[in-house]
């Protein structure tokens, strides 16, 4: 076959260097096909281990939610209804609570009552894992107070009292601190119990300080050793554990303490023991009428103490005299001053302002 075309040897070399020329296919050698296979392979394995493995990204909530769900767990706890229980902490998987929001939604206080009811023995691990993982949140004093307890023994979850409603020491496997795991068996931050011979606290007893100094000093705060009624000890207890389970925060007890000692509040013990109020509705009672009329009248003083010492130092740079008599008040308390208001020669004018009318008037 004749290589030359009608235009010649010229039209063949640029033929064969065109760049639009397909390139002829080449064959991969035995070594090449094993490497892909091999890299194919290790992609498929790769693909599905990516596939087992679960997320374990953290969410957060709102406080307003963390609230909620904090009450609700309470009525749970509160009718042993354990399957609600189960359904609330549940709802709380994955998520990862800051230490404003354990101090706002008292989300930490709710999971760790549960660690006190020993209907809900079965959420006991649950719970625990919750607070190891929050407690991390928690400022390094309290972490340090933790440890610190940790460190006098192998502290444990009271069993529940009867009285109480609170657990009493036995064989629950968490620490006192209500709520925390003991680090030293089952929480993973163990790293949080590391001893030191030269700090050492008392453990805690059954009914120590620590444990009971709230509900003991409410029941004898309740128990009125002048009145002339009767109270029956089962009341008493009653009031004080119902109390006891609503009033959570350390300033609400402290206030209780304060109205129950005051001889001018009796009505709030009376109110109590009565069952007239709840410790629901006692919360919500109006701060007005907590105030007794000692205290009312001690107010009224440092009210006019104050607008006395205000009086005085807007007074303190004003030309006072008792030269004018006021035409409506007929007093000499006044202030006054001149001014040039007419001719060089003319006599000033004298503006003069009442003290205690505020009436004002002038005189050549």
């Amino acid at each position: 076959m004749a290589l030359s075309g009608e235009n010649g040897p010229d039209s063949l070399t640029a033929s064969v260097n065109s760049p639009n020329r397909a390139a002829a296919p080449t064959r991969p050698s035995k070594r090449g096909r094993a490497e892909e296979e091999k890299a194919a392979a290790s992609a498929s394995v790769n693909l599905d281990a990516a596939r087992q493995i679960p997320s374990l990204s953290h969410r957060q909530l709102p406080t307003i939610e963390l609230t909620t769900l904090a009450e609700t767990i309470h009525e749970a706890l509160a009718a042993n209804d354990v399957r609600a229980v189960r359904k609330h902490l549940c709802a709380l998987d994955n998520v990862q609570v800051t230490q404003r929001q354990l101090m706002e939604s008292k989300i930490g206080v709710a999971v760790g009552d549960v660690l006190g009811n020993s209907a809900c023995r079965a959420l006991w691990p649950l719970s625990r894992a919750f607070i190891s993982c929050w407690v991390q949140n928690l400022p390094e004093e309290t972490l340090d107070a933790i440890r610190r307890l940790q460190q006098a023994g192998d502290l444990v979850m009271p069993q529940e009292d009867p009285v109480l409603g609170f657990p009493s020491l036995s064989s629950a496997p968490s620490s006192p601190v209500w709520g925390f795991p003991n680090p030293s068996k089952e929480s993973p931050h163990a790293a949080l119990t590391t001893t030191s011979p030269s700090i050492r606290t008392p453990t805690n007893a059954p009914f120590s300080p620590q444990r009971t100094s709230f509900y003991s000093t409410l029941c004898e705060l309740l128990v009125d050793p002048l009145s002339a009624t009767k109270i029956p000890s089962e009341v008493v207890k009653k009031v004080a554990k119902e109390l006891a389970k609503t009033l959570h925060g350390q300033d609400e007890r402290l206030l209780l303490f304060s109205r129950l000692r005051n001889s001018g509040l009796e009505f709030v013990r009376e109110n109590l023991l009565s069952g007239r109020w709840t410790a629901e509705e006692y919360l919500h009672q109006p701060e007005e009428i907590f105030i007794t009329a000692k205290e009312k009248e001690e107010e009224e003083r440092r009210l006019r103490q104050k607008h006395k010492a205000f009086e005085e130092a807007k007074l303190a740079h004003v030309n006072l005299t008792n030269m004018f008599t006021c035409r409506g008040c007929k007093g000499k308390r006044c202030h006054y001053y001149e001014q040039q208001t007419r001719g060089a020669d003319e006599p000033t004018t004298k503006f003069i302002t009442c003290l205690d009318c505020k009436n004002v008037w002038t005189e050549e």
